[in-house]
This record gives C-alpha cells, structure tokens and sequence, in this order.
C-alpha cells in the first residue's frame, strides 16, 4: 500500500525524468517530436495545423479573437472560469448551460434548438477526463453550421467507443501541464495558420512552480503549507491581457520526454478508477462521476460529488483531510456560475452546474495505487466526513 504522502492530487517530476528534459532541451526539436507522436498515435488527423502556447486560455483567446469575435459560442456552466474569461476578453458573447449530474459534462439534450441554431460555435470538454457523450451532440448538431470546439486538456488518450477524443471537433485544445507535471504550455489544433511565436522565458513565479513540482526533500514542507491553503483564481486574471507567447522551451521538452509514459499511465490508471468506482457505489455520503461503459477515461482523477445534504461540508473535509496528509482538490468550485462577475452571461439557471461548484471532490489517481489505496482513501474520507456531520 502506498504511504499517505503519496495520496495527493498532484504529479510530481522525478530528478532523472527533469535530467532527461534538460538535456532534451539542449537538443531541441521538441515540437516536431511531439507533433509527430500526436498524428502517430492518431491522437489528431495528420495534416491538422498544429500551435504551440504557454497556456491554454491564451491559445483558446487567439481561436476565438480569429474566428468568433461578436460571435455567439454555447459552453458549459461547469467549466474552468479562465475558459469563459478568454471568450469575453476576445469579444464573443458566451452563452452557459448546464450540465448533467451524471458524468458532469454538457447537457446538449438541455439545450434549446433556437439556441443550438443561433449558436456559431459549441465548446465540449471532457470534463475530469470523463468523455462527453459524443453521439448525442453529433447527433443534435448535425443538422447546424455549428464549429465544434473540443478540450481535451483533463483527456489526452482517453477514449470514446475506441476513438481518441480530439478526433471530434473542428478545433481542439491539448494541455501540456494538466496531466504531467510541467511549468506550462499548451497545443491548439485548427484550422487556422497560426506563425509561429517566440518562446516563453521562464518566470521567477514558473520557476518556484517547476520547484514545487519537483520531487525531493522539499515537499515535506510544501505539504505543510498546502495543508491550510487552496490555489483559486486571481481576481487580476479578469483584467489582465493575453500574452501570446510558445511554451518555454523546458515546459516543450518535458512534455516530450513525458508523453509516451504518459499514454501507458493512462491505460494503468483505468483499473484504479474500476477500484473507486466499485467503492463509491456503495457509499452513503458520495455519489461518483459516472464513466459509461463505452467510454475509457483518461484517469486525470476519480470525481464525485458529496450527496446535496452535507454539501456544505465540502470545504471543511478538504482542510481536515490535508492535515492528514491526503490532498484532494475542488476543481471549478469557481466556475462561472459560482462567481457574480459571469453573472451576465446566464440566461439559464444552471442549476446542475451551481450544485457540482458546491459540491465537487477529486480524488487522486496514480498508477502505483492498489485496491488497498483505494479503500484506505475512501475510509479516511468517509471517517472524516462522520465527524464533521456527528
């Protein structure tokens, strides 16, 4: 069983893999190396324009300052809020629905057909690396000129009836740091001729990052201070400006040197989301983010949702569970239905969407995790969750 300090959301980067990068780094051509494994794996359709950022938002400002500009685009409710703010700041008007409490991804059956009509363009993510439900959108959409924007950054190799998601949409965004450990960095794949950038210089705020990320002695202090704090969105995002740049050069080559590990953990991990899955259907205080049988998630993490009666608590459990050691996270408890300055963008109550902000817990997922981890977690969650509801 893996000890306690190995239970935390986070991947972390190994001395030799960061060895590897660097050196890597100095070689160069990181990118046609990446390209070249993505059309391989038919992960993308060979012949895509590909485009390297520093962060997804920024490539998604770009796709949309380009081509939807005044421009209306149907998101999800439940969506990363950098999402929707990079929509406003290129001058789209966003218009948010909800989801559904099942997989947690849009709820295209939700959406009216004058809107889906009216719409110039549909965002789909897969939400936690759980695939959306591809045949239903296919199947409302085809009969609109509507572009379909697909993200993939939580579901790089996941599938959806033994085809990649990415292979839907007529746009599609892959993160290089939200399943491996990286500084940052991002691909968008479209249509558009894109020039190339220059390169990001690395920042004093990517360089502690790349340093928090790094394994080593050094965690066990980080952890300390992790134990009563919460990343969240800074209120200068609203305002500040993209600045479209490439990927820092280390950022491109550790995403290189990871990528093949990358698509394997993928396929470990699945067998540990059967082990979640099989304990969360038993429990009496967590209801789990399905995963349809034709669908083979990516693993990014195990997601559910605390039962609406003690969602209250959700904040609570996560500080209580951090000062054992364990680190889950609450990923879009401010997503746009959650925070007043996306007010404006609602025309639907999005009911489903305001009770996963509230309620939301992601469990960690790493290959090295056995059915002994699993249930570990689940009773120390279970444990805390009794105390603070007694």
């Amino acid at each position: 069983m893996v000890s306690y300090g190995s239970y935390d959301i986070v991947n972390r980067v190994s001395p030799g893999t960061l060895c590897r990068a660097v050196f890597n780094c100095v070689k160069g051509q990181n990118d046609t190396y990446v390209s070249r494994y993505l059309c391989d794996s038919e992960i993308i359709d060979k012949g895509k324009n590909l485009a390297f950022f520093n962060y997804g938002r920024n490539a998604l400002y770009l796709l949309f300052q380009q081509k939807f500009a005044g421009k209306e685009i149907i998101f999800p409710g439940f969506i990363c809020p950098t999402v929707i703010l990079a929509a406003i700041k290129a001058g789209v008007k966003p218009n948010l629905m909800d989801v559904n409490l099942e997989d947690f991804n849009l709820d295209i059956n939700s959406i009216p057909e004058e809107e889906l009509a009216r719409a110039d363009a549909l965002f789909v993510n897969h939400t936690f690396g759980v695939p959306a439900n591809m045949d239903e959108i296919l199947k409302r959409t085809r009969q609109h000129p509507i572009y379909l924007i697909e993200d993939v950054a939580q579901a790089l190799f996941a599938r959806y009836k033994n085809k990649y998601v990415g292979r839907f949409g007529d746009a599609v965004l892959i993160s290089m740091y939200k399943q491996v450990p990286n500084i940052n960095g991002a691909i968008l794949i479209s249509d558009l001729n894109i020039e190339k950038l220059g390169h990001s210089i690395i920042s004093c705020n990517e360089l502690a990052r790349l340093f928090w990320l790094t394994s080593g002695p050094q965690q066990y202090g980080l952890n300390l201070i992790r134990q009563r704090r919460y990343p969240s969105l800074e209120s200068a995002e609203f305002q500040r400006l993209p600045r479209l740049r490439r990927p820092s050069s280390l950022s491109l080559s550790l995403f290189a040197t990871m990528l093949p590990a990358l698509r394997e953990s993928v396929e470990r991990k699945r067998v540990i989301l059967g082990h979640y899955q099989k304990r969360a259907s038993v429990s009496k205080y967590v209801i789990p983010q399905r995963i349809d049988v034709a669908n083979e998630p990516s693993g990014f993490n195990f997601s559910v949702r605390l039962r609406p009666e003690i969602a209250h608590i959700r904040d609570g459990l996560l500080t209580a569970l951090r000062r054992q050691g364990i680190f889950m996270d609450r990923l879009w408890h401010d997503a746009p239905v959650s925070l007043p300055f996306f007010r404006d963008y609602f025309k639907h109550d999005c009911r489903n969407a305001q009770l996963l902000a509230k309620s939301v817990i992601n469990m960690p997922v790493k290959e090295g995790y056995q059915e002994s981890d699993v249930n570990a977690l689940f009773d120390t969650l279970e444990g805390a969750i009794e105390r603070l509801i007694s």
